[in-house]
């Protein structure tokens, strides 16, 4: 299976292991390339927005006391929604991966694809 769109080399990682993934749950269909595709890039975008947050601040406090939510955790909070959509449509969710795949296919592997990417991983411990 092949990305739709061109990839970096991170993102072609993460790409081949959510096919590696479903593929050893059986859930791989060939329609899912652009969703895989997207799903993601999207999650780059998170990346990226993260990386923003933490140079830029999230909140903006002014004299007065009013507060003003950063452009950059907007755009966090829009490709996270974008990404939650992704991945949900291609059954990646915590609920599909510990209690939905285990009853389809019991032989499930326990390694979870995302485990390098996000935080709180066991990579991070």
């Amino acid at each position: 299976m092949k990305p739709v769109l061109r990839l970096s080399a991170k993102e072609g990682e993460m790409f081949e292991k959510l096919v590696k993934f479903l593929d050893d749950q059986k859930q791989l269909q060939s329609v899912d390339e652009y969703a895989l595709t997207m799903c993601v890039k999207t999650w780059t975008m998170v990346e990226n927005a993260l990386f923003e947050m933490e140079a830029e601040g999230t909140v903006q406090v002014f004299p007065t006391g009013a507060k003003q939510i950063s452009a950059e955790r907007q755009v966090y909070e829009r490709t996270m929604k974008e990404f939650n959509h992704w991945a949900n449509q291609l059954g990646l969710t915590p609920r599909a991966r510990k209690t939905l795949l285990p009853a389809i296919a019991p032989d499930t592997p326990k390694d979870d694809p995302f485990d390098d990417y996000l935080p709180g991983s066991a990579s991070d411990r």
